[in-house]
């Protein structure tokens, strides 16, 4: 019963240790809006069964435009992968993106998650941060 707990324990301070890192990689304008394309690497020694987080999207002027939730995982053990998602705003309108909370990351607890999140953007004239 004590090794289970080692066990356990060592793969939450591995967990802890090794950060998802989610670039924001490009934006692409659609005829509805613009595609917002992200790449997702988990470095965790365990799969994340599901990652949802709360996004808080700024024009240029640093007005919040849009919040809405997005589905960035499961993501595999040691995997990356890339997620998109189109939102109503012109590409050209958005300033920076807040990754304002994270709503769902299973099996890690949400604060923790957060906590672990390693934020870059490649879109030079976007923020991305939490």
């Amino acid at each position: 019963m004590s090794m289970l707990f080692v066990v356990a324990a060592s793969w939450g301070a591995q967990a802890a240790a090794e950060p998802v890192r989610i670039e924001l990689n490009s934006l692409e304008s659609t005829d509805t809006g613009c595609r917002v394309s992200f790449l997702i690497e988990n470095k965790n020694p365990r799969a994340l069964e599901a990652l949802r987080a709360e996004l808080a999207v700024f024009n240029r002027g640093g007005a919040v435009q849009r919040r809405m939730l997005v589905d960035l995982g499961p993501v595999r053990q040691a995997k990356t992968i890339v997620k998109s998602f189109v939102t109503e705003q012109r590409c050209d309108d958005i300033g920076s993106m807040l990754v304002n909370d994270v709503s769902v990351c299973t099996p890690l607890e949400r604060d923790a998650c957060l906590d672990a999140l390693d934020l870059t953007s490649r879109v030079e004239a976007v923020r991305f941060y939490k």
